[in-house]
């Protein structure tokens, strides 16, 4: 933390009755700081050091409340992600770096767990986790995770259907906490797919370098 300077050339008396002539700070410098550009990154000048805070989303959590049709719309949102995550993991040739394997790794095993909290509040039957073996690459691990998002997301979005076809009724306080659960993995997912796209965008201008 830089501390503030002291003009010694502009010491002046001020004109206290009671007291030895004061000094006076020297503000351009202060002023000079305030009146800088802002250095916290915009997301798509970050594409080396991609946080969760660089890339804030909001919760899509409707303030009208919930219902089976609102619930239904998630779902298809969410499964919607998911399609367009699988799709960007079939970039011939795709190299990830430590940090970005480890951010993406986390956020689809997230947006997995919430998906299936949100399916048990509501009564479905949740499939295991899909298997994904050991030895498996980066790209074959996210995509196993994401495979078993879909999964989970179908068996989400029937006992949705069901719900709604029987004209059954969840109480309000678990559609929320239905909501809140698609919501954290909405969000979680959008970060996955914002992630991916710098990835990409990273690999293609290394690929340009090369060449």
């Amino acid at each position: 933390m830089r501390d503030d300077k002291i003009n010694l050339g502009k010491i002046e008396p001020k004109s206290i009755p009671t007291s030895t002539p004061g000094v006076t700070p020297d503000k351009s410098s202060f002023q000079s700081e305030m009146e800088k550009p802002s250095s916290m990154p915009s997301m798509p000048q970050a594409p080396e050091g991609v946080s969760p805070m660089d890339l804030p989303r909001d919760l899509h959590i409707q303030t009208a409340g919930p219902s089976i049709e609102s619930l239904l719309a998630q779902a298809n949102s969410a499964g919607g992600d998911l399609a367009d995550i699988r799709k960007k993991l079939d970039t011939p040739n795709l190299k990830f770096k430590r940090q970005h394997q480890y951010l993406l790794r986390n956020k689809l095993l997230e947006a997995n767990n919430h998906i299936r909290a949100a399916g048990n509040r509501m009564g479905a039957v949740m499939p295991d986790p899909a298997a994904i073996a050991h030895d498996a690459n980066p790209i074959e691990k996210f995509i196993g995770y994401v495979t078993d998002g879909q999964n989970q997301m179908m068996a989400a979005k029937a006992q949705l259907q069901k719900i709604n076809s029987n004209n059954k009724k969840l109480n309000p306080s678990e559609l929320l906490l239905v909501q809140i659960k698609m919501s954290q993995a909405q969000q979680n997912l959008e970060y996955s797919s914002i992630l991916l796209s710098k990835v990409i965008d990273i690999f293609k201008q290394t690929l340009n370098i090369q060449l």
